[in-house]
């Protein structure tokens, strides 16, 4: 192919990558792992106008050998070695990130999609609205800093909207300590059960 060629296929691309993907204005990523059980799932959210988009998947298995236990081994031996375990630690943050990545290759996903009207769900609307708006640390205000969690559920959420991105960060978010993440987690699930989607037990 001829550089100009190329150059106008690069030109195509970029114009159908505008049309496909101009129309959803935010996303909001969502991953949560329980590290006794070791269960994961990932919840992607975007929007357009109308609706809500909404992809979760749900980890079924991890293909594991010598080598990634051995791995995983040794960033679990970092973690326990740390003195400050808090989930905005700089330190946690890092290991968490390259256990996910180790744990990314080996592993197999349920997916499931749906997509709602958002006048159909004012209240899901509205929580989303402030996931976009606030700061992460109003999403932590009613955290106990005391409060002692041996395991539990870590849970990252990524906001994207207006070309900013922001990340927030929760130890196994409940309605007391975590209102609103515990409410964005509950009522995305309870969006795939009440569709049929989703079984009681997932």
């Amino acid at each position: 192919k001829t550089p100009h060629k190329t150059m106008n296929l690069i030109k195509i691309f970029s114009i159908l990558c505008v049309v496909l993907f101009s129309s959803l204005t935010a996303q909001i990523n969502i991953e949560a792992t329980t590290s006794v059980s070791g269960q994961k799932f990932k919840i992607d959210i975007k929007e357009n106008q109308e609706k809500y988009f909404i992809t979760l998947k749900i980890l079924d298995s991890i293909q594991t050998n010598t080598e990634f236990e051995d791995e995983m081994e040794k960033y679990r031996g970092k973690y326990f070695a740390l003195t400050n375990k808090s989930v905005k630690s700089d330190s946690v943050k890092s290991i968490v990130n390259h256990m996910n990545i180790l744990t990314e290759k080996n592993s197999s996903y349920s997916i499931f999609r749906t997509e709602i009207v958002k006048t159909d769900f004012k209240k899901f609307d509205q929580l989303i609205k402030l996931f976009k708006t606030e700061n992460p640390d109003f999403f932590t205000k009613k955290e106990n800093k005391n409060r002692i969690v041996l395991d539990g559920t870590l849970v990252k959420i990524n906001v994207c909207s207006e070309g900013k991105i922001k990340t927030i960060w929760s130890h196994s978010p409940r309605e007391k300590s975590h209102p609103e993440i515990n409410n964005l987690l509950t009522s995305t699930f309870k969006i795939f059960r009440n569709k049929n989607i989703l079984t009681a037990e997932k």
